[in-house]
Formats: structure tokens, C-alpha cells, sequence
């Protein structure tokens, strides 16, 4: 029968063979994602300011009322980022280690996760943020014969597909930096819940 230490061993990680060496590892990926949410939810506060002033304040006459709106669902969709970047860094602040390890061994498995039921409202933040590009975006650089349809189909196109690239590279990211130690976690709750 393999153990856990000869789990994580074939999973490529030699490191993480030991509770000690799993626990500060996780540690260390907590306080660098701790970090990182902090940063991204300043960054969402400044666009929402940037974009409220450029799209919806500014009294320029050639705004029309189409900009303005691109712009509401430009800083709607950057209020809701940094309010689930606020969420998330909250999350990670909240993190007792002190809690009893399976307890600790499952949230850390579930937040490592790479697919979540937390990445559901980010959804909200790509679909206004495609609203706003669709309706004040891209279409006066494309051909002017094309109808409003032909130009919103390839402004969806163009958007998903850099979407999709992007949700295929950061899942690629994931798996180099984040997946040895999810399975790692893995592995420790299933021997903590069997013993």
C-alpha cells in the first residue's frame, strides 16, 4: 500500500514529503496569495475611480450616452472585481492554522482547487466587462459595410477566445505551481479521514 509521503514523492515533489514541509509550503503559497489579492483589489479601486471619471464624469461633449453606459458597465464590473478580490483576501486573512489539521487540511484543499464554485461571480465581472467593450468597444476600426450584427459577432469571438486563452494558461500556471500541493493536501485528508 503507498503511503502519502510516496504519493507526493511520485507526484514529482520531494519537498512536500513531511507535515512540516507540507504545512510551510502552504503557508508560504497563503501569504503570497494574501499578497496578491491585496494588490489586485487597490488595482480594481483605481479602475473603477479611472473609469468613472474617463466614461461617465467627463463632461466632454463627444461622449455620447452609448459611452457613458460602456462606461457604467466598465466600473460595475470593476466594482465587482474588487469587491470579490476584497472577499478573497479576507478569506486568506481569516486562515487559522492553529484550527484542528483535518479542519485545516480540507479549506486548503478546497481553496487550491483549480475550478471552484468561488470562480462563478467572476463571470459577472467578464460579462460587463464585454458589455461595456461591445457597445462602445472595437467597431469603428472595422469595416463599415458590416451590419451592427456581423461587428458584435466578431467582437465575441475575438473577446471569448482571448478568454479562453486566458483561463487555458492560467490553468497551465496552476498546474506547474499550485497542483503538486493541492494533491499533496489531498492525499493528507483522505489518510487524516481513513485513520
Amino acid at each position: 500500500m503507498k503511503t502519502w509521503s510516496n504519493n507526493v514523492k511520485n507526484a514529482g515533489n520531494q519537498d512536500l514529503n513531511d507535515l512540516d514541509s507540507l504545512i510551510e509550503k502552504m503557508k508560504k503559497r497563503d501569504d503570497q496569495q494574501k499578497k496578491t489579492y491585496r494588490r489586485f483589489y487597490i488595482m480594481m479601486i483605481v479602475f473603477v475611480v479611472f473609469y468613472f471619471l474617463l466614461l461617465v464624469a467627463n463632461p466632454d461633449p463627444e461622449l455620447t450616452l452609448v459611452h457613458r453606459i460602456s462606461g457604467l458597465f466598465y466600473v460595475m464590473a470593476f466594482i465587482i472585481g474588487a469587491w470579490l478580490f476584497r472577499r478573497e483576501h479576507r478569506m486568506m486573512v481569516s486562515i487559522n492554522y492553529s484550527d484542528p489539521l483535518l479542519q485545516v487540511m480540507k479549506s486548503a484543499s478546497e481553496r487550491y482547487r483549480p475550478y471552484n464554485k468561488r470562480i462563478l461571480p467572476w463571470l459577472l465581472v467578464l460579462l460587463f466587462i464585454n458589455l461595456g467593450l461591445t457597445l462602445s468597444g472595437p467597431g469603428r476600426y472595422m469595416p463599415e459595410n458590416w451590419t451592427d450584427l456581423q461587428r458584435i459577432v466578431v467582437i465575441q469571438v475575438i473577446y471569448w477566445g482571448i478568454m479562453v486563452i486566458s483561463a487555458l494558461i492560467g490553468y497551465l500556471l496552476w498546474r506547474v505551481r499550485y497542483r503538486p500541493l493541492w494533491l499533496a493536501l489531498k492525499q493528507m485528508v483522505r489518510e487524516l479521514e481513513e485513520g
